[in-house]
């Protein structure tokens, strides 16, 4: 026996190797807690026993493991929603910046070797402040962003200390915690930074305020000028922190991460036999969708399509892109639209998972389809919910469009299989009022999803910044 110790996220890996690898999976909590107690520690994730001739296996499953130094390191981006997070590398004591986000960025970062800040100017009362943009350019005009509102607590002075310094680190993880690349970053416009914050005051956060602010950062951004590309901050990354894990991914069919990814996601509210990834059709071995969730109450069909993570992705035109992504729609709608006929054409259907036949009854679970694409962009925004919705109005079942940020943010804020599903009718009822998919937006109001509005390209001139309530200011 061979004792390999485990994240939370090597259980997600147990659930795609074999029957017989998986069924130690029931033993690891007990293990991990009893490698606590003896160790005399809490930051042990979890630990399992596994045959010898199986290590080979999870070694090849978990390489990723190998960029994590300790689990106390893990535990900061797994804790983080998303976004960026500044610390202090515990080991070396360098400022360091934790950038949570998608694998594009991360590519994108290592290709231009740049990436830049933006500090966008924004008003609360009578209290001049701003927010930030961290933008990475795969295209100039519309390059991936992060925005990032900032208020007056312990966070921003940290944000304060990484942009004021000559040298950070930056850390990339992906949405499930995987580390991707680190670099040495130099930010020669610290001191200007130094100079600007002394005259900027910062505002106590509220949730509509943050609300407020991201809808002007994504309109103002939209309509910068060249003098505002100008007065940015712009970040060199000189050196690269190994491991390179995005190398690795580069040569792995985009589908198989991504579907792997979204059954990651979904294990947020369903629990493991409810969640099957690539099952076949049990009459003709076709591949009936490529992610199915079933549950006592639901039926999730899941058709999603991916690009591959290359320079010469990243490099295409946004025309070229935007082209693809509807292509990915149109393609993904019509397999949906085979999926749910064959659905509705008994009372069960005989599928095979994981090697093993299966069948799930249809009448009495609300079934929902699912297209997820890596990224909508607001130009086909109409054009591909139109796509979506015709299937539904073919099949009457619900369907609906998303991007993986928004099914990311769907499954990270909804993590129970009643609010899940709730927030997709809601989210479904408003888009067939619409004839629209909009964008969702989570963690800014209290009461759970608003539907985000698409910014208007309206003249700058046109728009002002948000005002704050009375008592912020």
């Amino acid at each position: 026996m061979v004792g390999v110790g485990l994240t939370e996220r090597a259980v997600h890996c147990l659930k795609n190797m074999d029957r017989e690898t998986r069924d130690v999976t029931s033993a690891i909590s007990i293990a991990g807690a009893v490698m606590r107690v003896a160790a005399g520690r809490d930051d042990i994730p979890c630990a399992a026993f596994v045959p010898a001739g199986d290590a080979p296996k999870l070694q090849a499953n978990l390489r990723w493991a190998e960029s994590v130094t300790s689990p106390a390191d893990l535990q900061i981006p797994a804790d983080f929603k998303g976004g960026l997070l500044p610390t202090r590398d515990t080991a070396t004591g360098r400022i360091t910046l934790i950038a949570k986000t998608m694998k594009e960025i991360a590519a994108t970062a290592r290709l231009r070797k740049s990436f830049r800040f933006y500090l966008v100017p924004l008003r609360a009362g009578d209290v001049d402040t701003f927010g930030l943009i961290s933008a990475f350019f795969d295209d100039h005009d519309e390059p991936l962003v992060i925005r990032t509102p900032l208020f007056n607590d312990e966070l921003v002075h940290k944000f304060v200390q990484v942009l004021s310094s000559d040298s950070f680190d930056i850390h990339f993880y992906d949405e499930h915690n995987r580390k991707l690349i680190g670099f040495r970053a130099v930010n020669r416009d610290a001191a200007r930074f130094r100079h600007l914050v002394n005259t900027i005051q910062f505002v106590p956060g509220t949730l509509e305020l943050a609300r407020q602010f991201d809808d002007y950062m994504i309109s103002w951004f939209r309509t910068r000028s060249t003098s505002e590309d100008d007065a940015s901050l712009r970040i060199d990354l000189l050196e690269t922190l190994p491991p390179d894990n995005l190398s690795e991914q580069s040569q792995t069919p985009p589908g198989d991460l991504n579907e792997l990814d979204i059954e990651v996601c979904l294990h947020r509210a369903f629990s493991y036999d409810q969640v099957h990834r690539n099952p076949a059709r049990a009459d003709n071995g076709r591949e009936f969708v490529d992610v199915l969730a079933v549950t006592n109450k639901a039926v999730l069909l899941i058709q999603a399509k991916d690009s591959p993570v290359t320079e010469a992705t990243l490099d295409r035109t946004i025309d070229r892109k935007q082209a693809t992504t509807k292509k990915h729609v149109k393609k993904a709608a019509a397999q949906l639209k085979g999926s749910i006929n064959h659905l509705q054409s008994g009372n069960s259907i005989d599928i095979i998972t994981d090697g093993q036949p299966c069948e799930f009854h249809v009448s009495g679970r609300e079934v929902f389809g699912l297209v997820i694409v890596k990224e909508l962009f607001d130009a086909e925004r109409s054009a591909c919910s139109r796509l979506v919705l015709s299937v539904f109005k073919e099949t009457d079942v619900p369907c609906l469009l998303l991007d993986f940020a928004d099914f990311q943010e769907l499954t990270f804020s909804q993590p129970t299989e009643e609010s899940l599903v709730g927030t997709l009718r809601q989210t479904f009822a408003v888009s067939r009022e619409r004839g629209l998919f909009p964008r969702l937006r989570f963690g800014f109001i209290a009461d759970g999803p608003t539907m985000h509005s698409l910014p208007d390209v309206a003249a700058r001139e046109q728009m002002s910044p948000p005002s704050a309530p009375a008592d912020v200011g």
